[in-house]
């Protein structure tokens, strides 16, 4: 069985699922899962700017910055 389901935006967000929970699903379990699932929603979000702006390209402060957030990630 399938309780959540994700789709993308598009361009713009096209990092950052659509995540919605099945009504199907128990109420006390469906308020758990919709209070987690931000946070993986945040996660993707900042793994996918480390992914796209570690490079020097970018400048030394945003190295620097991916370097420090990916430390604490621990990716």
């Amino acid at each position: 069985m399938r309780f959540v389901t994700s789709s993308s935006l598009g361009k713009i967000t096209q990092h950052l699922p659509i995540i919605e929970v099945e009504l199907i699903l128990d109420p006390s379990l469906r308020d758990v899962v919709e209070r987690i699932l931000p946070l993986g929603t945040y996660y993707t979000a900042i793994s996918a700017f480390i992914e796209y702006r570690s490079r020097l390209d970018y400048g030394l402060v945003n190295h620097a910055l991916c370097a420090a957030i990916r430390d604490m990630l621990k990716v």
